[in-house]
Order: structure tokens, then sequence, then C-alpha cells
């Protein structure tokens, strides 16, 4: 199993994701929730439509969207499931990263060996342009296994 299918696996087995998607689940079968959600949604829209064109009623219009918001997370199962929602993309953000930063760190160190070997065989010319050649595609080769 290859270390992305690896990474797949664990995280579905983290007890985080397996609790936020439960909430979900309870959240998407929720009426009621839909229906503060689906309200809460249309008073954000009026509330950036009053900003932009309505300055007068802005501010009436953001007061509304605060009390719904504040109704619609004070429910315990919101509450949670915005926490997690918080946590696991955190967890997400660093693991983005570490992959970011080792792919990196791989294609850095890969150019470096290329530099060396076009260095080297441009300063020894009796080698011969197949060998020269062979070595790049080797390099060539490290680079993508290692990249994917």
């Amino acid at each position: 199993m290859n270390s992305l299918k690896k990474l797949i696996n664990e995280l579905q087995k983290d007890e985080l994701i397996l609790r936020f998607k439960k909430l979900e689940e309870v959240i998407d079968q929720d009426k009621e929730i839909n229906k503060n959600y689906k309200k809460l949604l249309e008073l954000q829209k009026k509330m950036v439509h009053d900003r932009e064109k309505n300055r007068s009623n802005f501010e009436n219009s953001t007061r509304e969207y605060e009390i719904a918001k504040t109704a619609l997370t004070s429910n315990f199962v919101i509450s949670e499931y915005i926490e997690l929602l918080e946590e696991i993309n955190y967890d997400l953000q660093m693991i983005q990263k570490i992959i970011g930063t080792e792919i990196s760190a791989d294609f850095e160190w890969n150019i470096s060996i290329l530099s060396t070997f076009f260095l080297k065989y441009r300063e020894t010319p009796y080698k011969s342009n197949f060998l020269l050649i062979n070595k790049i595609e080797w390099c060539i080769i490290y680079t993508e296994v290692s990249i994917k």
C-alpha cells in the first residue's frame, strides 16, 4: 500500500473524522437545523447586498444575521460540528504543508543531483553522450517516482 493510501486509510479511521461524519448525518436529517441554516444563508445574502447597495440598512441586516447565527450555533450539535470542522481543517492544512515541504525537499535534492551530473559531464568531454543521457534519464525517473 502506498503512502497516500495509508494516509487516507488512517484519516478514515480517525475518531474526530468519524464523529464529524456522524454529526453531519444528524444535521442532514434535522429539519429544524436545516431550516435555520437556510434562513442564515438568506440573511447573509441580504447583509452582503446591504453592505454593497443599501448602506442605510446594513447595520440592521448585520444584527439580524448575528442573532440568527448565534441561535444556530447555540445548538450543541452545530457547535460541536463547527469545532470538529475547525480541528480537522487545521490537521489537513498541517498535513498539506508537511507533504509540500517533503516534495519540495525531494525536488531540490533531485535538481541538485541533475546539476552535479551536468557539471561533471560537461567537464569530461571524453565520456560518451549515451552515458550522460542515461544518467539524466535515471535522475528524471527518480524525481518523478519521488514526487508520486
